[in-house]
């Protein structure tokens, strides 16, 4: 096996070379809109184009479009290529392409072309089928990393020995850049690849020959629609968030997630690169690798970019990722197996058990909630998943081949929580009708239903569906803390035709039976031991009110086990009570809970204000009466500092103050907020309450 995968790189990369000489057969002008299937060069509407397919099996076609628009589609191909571009290459062109491209099994889309003196054959590729050119052979070596055009290229040389080139058979070196990310539209800046091929002592020829972006497919079916023109690249940074990939979930709330990015420039240097969630700013990163680390996330989704900035102040903006982080469904483990009849055993109406609502529709129309509505809860064991649903279902149907067209519920599982695009083998969905008697739906179709048990019974208004399925046919063993991908849907079935409509707890569409990145997410709790009664909110003092600059307490609350939060939700709470801050002007909320026996109540709210010191009081000459409005007890000369060269005097019914006292015979040495006082000064001047 081994050897014929060598022997098939060897024989892949000899046909890149064939094709070259293949090519210059026919050279020939054609109009736009000419499709081609033969062996031929020529131009197009200005556009250098080649087509060349090695005839060992299958069908390839090239379009040639208007300006620099081709398109391509490959069936069962052995080996074929053709692409647009120039007939003379350049070493600092900048090439933009834009368009779809679908590689199958063994394509890839590149910037393909040959120098001379010395003899080069080059590729930068920018996206690729399964298959990641250019293959593992011997004669390929690894030359290393480079960044350009906002991601990473790998480089790769061979020494090609006694081939086929565009100079007849010699002996020359073939070069190559694959992109780690790949792409169909963007812009290659080829002077960038060039630069770094020299570097990996990778040097180009003086004299270019032709150079185009190629489709190519090899032992495969696929198909391409490009239009590419020579661009002028902006100087400037570039910069991309590498990481986490767009849509990653967190569980709520989300400790750290740490972000990365790739930031370059085409001149100088990086001088930093910001983080921001929407338009806040939320974290800066001066030195490559660009990170930030976002710390205690709440739940939410949030819109992360990263702006690069140069030292000649220019910016870049990156494409926005999508963080979501999720308050998971709590699926406690039952200390006692579940009896599967549709009726509830007392474990199901504990009070952690708690409802997940079928709440979002995504086909059809419901009227109300006894037209369809319905909750599910779920608990485990060792050996199984246990799932309970409550259906309202006016009028209930089952007269159809195809599961989802009746009334019934469908339970999605992703036993490793991959949250991949398309299902895996641990990705699956079970369809549990009303009136089915034992039959079990599957997607995919096929998929083990060994060891499932259900009950569906009617109540009142609509049914009950309860169901047990093992962790084996999952293929997943349970832990607590495990995290699982789940989605639970009801189907609606009321004239006894197709399905009328379809409710979901967490897909926003109905592809989730095909996409697993749609389903929702469930952490595997700890054993329930007694009910959990949510206890009310700790009784607190709504709002305390503070001048700037004053000394603040902690805050109180009364309650057990407090927790508290600087968010109304979400968040990690604190054990110690904090201490408010009074050295601005404003509003702060603060919010405390408290748990009782093991459960946490909701959180009550604390207002914090704090007004700002700028009362002022015009005094005259001789004595005055002024009143304290500082909170609490402020040392006399401190809050008289803005008068204190005039004071001569301050007394009221219980103590003195003279300046020309000993300091020992002055008992009036504070001042009390809200009490009266009479100062005597020398000249005329303005108090300024504010505390110095």
């Amino acid at each position: 096996m081994k050897q014929n995968l060598l022997l098939k790189n060897v024989m892949k990369l000899l046909i890149f070379s064939v094709f070259s000489i293949v090519l210059l057969i026919a050279h020939k002008e054609v109009k736009a809109q000419t499709t081609i299937t033969s062996n031929q060069t020529g131009t197009s509407g200005g556009w250098y184009y080649t087509f060349w397919n090695e005839n060992s099996g299958g069908s390839a076609s090239m379009t040639l479009g208007t300006g620099g628009n081709y398109s391509t589609t490959w069936t069962n191909i052995g080996n074929f290529t053709a692409g647009k571009g120039w007939a003379t290459g350049s070493a600092d062109r900048n090439i933009c392409f834009s368009g779809t491209f679908n590689g199958g099994s063994n394509g890839f889309l590149a910037v393909y072309g040959w120098t001379k003196n010395p003899l080069i054959e080059y590729y930068v590729c920018e996206n690729h089928g399964s298959w990641t050119p250019p293959g593992n052979t011997s004669d390929i070596k690894n030359k290393g990393t480079y960044t350009c055009d906002g991601s990473t290229y790998t480089m790769y040389t061979a020494t090609r020995t006694d081939k086929p080139s565009i100079v007849g058979t010699a002996t020359f070196q073939q070069y190559w850049s694959v992109r780690t990310s790949p792409r169909s539209s963007g812009t290659v800046t080829f002077a960038s690849h060039v630069a770094a091929w020299k570097a990996a002592g990778m040097v180009m020829g003086t004299t270019w020959d032709y150079q185009i972006i190629e489709t190519e497919g090899y032992g495969s079916t696929g198909s391409s629609n490009m239009t590419i023109s020579e661009c002028t690249v902006v100087t400037g940074p570039s910069v991309s968030i590498t990481a986490p990939t767009s849509n990653a979930n967190y569980v709520a709330p989300a400790s750290s997630i740490t972000f990365t990015a790739s930031a370059t420039t085409t001149s100088g240097t990086i001088s930093k690169v910001e983080f921001y969630n929407g338009t806040k700013l939320i974290g800066t990163a001066t030195a490559s690798p660009y990170t930030y680390n976002w710390t205690n996330v709440a739940a939410g989704s949030y819109s992360i970019t990263a702006i690069a900035t140069d030292n000649s102040s220019k910016k870049d903006t990156s494409d926005a990722i999508i963080i979501k982080v999720v308050d998971p469904l709590k699926i406690y483990k039952t200390p006692t197996a579940i009896t599967i009849d549709g009726t509830a055993d007392a474990i199901w109406s504990n009070a952690s058990v708690l409802p997940a609502s079928a709440a979002k529709l995504l086909s059809g129309t419901v009227t109300n909630a006894a037209d369809l509505s319905g909750t599910f809860k779920a608990l485990w064991d060792n050996t199984y998943l246990y799932v309970y649903a409550d259906i309202n279902d006016e009028s209930l149907k089952n007269d159809s081949q195809n599961a989802y067209d009746d009334d019934g519920i469908e339970v999605y599982i992703d036993g490793d929580n991959t949250k991949a695009t398309t299902y895996d083998a641990k990705d699956v969905q079970y369809s549990f009708d009303w009136n089915d008697g034992t039959t079990i739906g599957t997607l995919p179709s096929g998929r083990s239903i060994t060891g499932i048990t259900y009950s569906a019974v009617n109540k009142t208004g609509g049914y009950i569906v309860e169901a047990r399925i093992p962790w084996t046919t999952l293929q997943t063993t349970p832990s607590v803390g495990k995290l699982i991908g789940v989605d639970f849907m009801i189907n609606d079935d009321d004239d006894g035709s197709t399905r009328d409509a379809k409710l979901s707890w967490n897909a926003a569409t109905d592809d989730a039976w095909e996409d697993a990145s749609l389903f929702g997410l469930a952490v595997l709790g700890d054993v329930l031991s007694n009910p959990c009664t949510t206890p009310s909110a700790p009784s607190v003092v709504s709002s305390v009110s503070y001048f700037v600059g004053n000394a603040a307490t902690a805050l109180t609350a009364t309650g057990t086990s407090l927790l508290w939060y600087t968010a109304a939700t979400g968040g990690t709470g604190s054990v110690t009570a904090p201490t408010p801050l009074t050295t601005v002007a404003g509003t702060t909320n603060y919010y405390v809970s408290q748990t009782v026996n093991t459960c946490e109540s909701t959180r009550s709210t604390i207002s914090i204000v704090v007004s700002p010191l700028s009362q002022t009081v015009s005094l005259k000459a001789g004595w005055n009466l002024v009143g304290c409005p500082i909170t609490g007890s402020t040392a006399l000369a401190s809050a008289l500092a803005s008068i204190w060269t005039n004071v001569e005097t301050v007394k009221n019914m219980d103590v003195f103050y003279s300046s020309t006292n000993a300091a020992n015979l002055n008992s009036l040495k504070t001042v009390e907020w809200g009490k009266g006082y009479f100062v005597k000064i020398t000249n005329p001047c303005v108090l300024d309450w504010i505390a110095k």
